[in-house]
């Protein structure tokens, strides 16, 4: 599989999450769980990992994964907290979030038509991006290791 330069995968995550037509939040799920799965595994201290969960979810969250979406009777704001330098309910944001996860949907469902966004809006989907490109980085090492 070919790597996509980080500014087309921040053209494709601007349309999925710009398309104010767009109501099916598989893919934006999909795309969010996944970054933010690989933040959790990133070698980040526990609280930059929070900040920067916290900062993705605040600007791209869904109903389904925002701050405040019930896990367990926690909400996700509540579940990212950190305490004494660690996220006492980790494990129980990585099972919520890895059932959003679904592999090969990016490729088969981005739009080709023209989505608006401002400049800020794209320059948010770039860092997105990034953090996006991590994660599949760190899924696929994952599952080599694994395999």
């Amino acid at each position: 599989m070919r790597k996509l330069p980080v500014l087309k995968r921040a053209i494709e995550i601007a349309k999925v999450f710009y398309n104010s037509q767009e109501q099916d939040n598989e893919l934006k799920n999909h795309i969010l769980a996944s970054t933010l799965m690989g933040i959790i595994n990133s070698s980040d201290t526990s609280p930059s990992k929070a900040d920067k969960m916290k900062a993705i979810i605040s600007h791209f969250g869904t109903q389904e994964i925002g701050m405040d979406s019930v896990i367990q009777g926690k909400r996700l704001r509540q579940a990212i907290t950190i305490s004494y330098g660690q996220m006492p309910d980790e494990e129980l944001v990585i099972n919520y979030l890895t059932r959003y996860i679904k592999p090969n949907l990016l490729q088969n469902k981005i739009s080709g038509k023209m989505v608006p966004y401002s400049l800020e809006e794209f320059g948010l989907a770039v860092e997105f991006a990034t953090l996006y490109e991590g994660s599949i980085s760190s899924q696929r090492i994952y599952c080599n290791i694994n395999d």
